[in-house]
């Protein structure tokens, strides 16, 4: 139980500060998602890992949206994990 929680705090943090920068700072938050989001290529025997699912049309214009959306859920697993704990 307590692995889990620590994994919990841990990526509930990471996503909090994700959706504050995508919130409070666009430009930043768009200039991490085009470093972060470099295309990695992999053996040709992993055909479902070749195809990209692009979600940048949505999310760059409308950075303050997902950012919202992203501490918005945040907050709820947070509850969630605070009652399981």
């Amino acid at each position: 139980m307590t692995a889990f929680l620590y994994l919990g705090i841990f990526a509930l943090s990471s996503t909090i500060v994700c959706g504050m920068t995508a919130t409070l700072n666009p430009d930043r938050f768009m200039t991490n998602a085009r470093f972060w989001g470099r295309w990695i290529e992999t053996r040709p025997s992993v055909p479902i890992a070749d195809r990209r699912v692009d979600i940048d049309e949505f999310v760059l214009q409308h950075t303050r949206v997902f950012g919202v959306a992203v501490l918005a859920a945040s907050m709820i697993w947070t509850t969630l994990l605070l009652n399981a704990a």
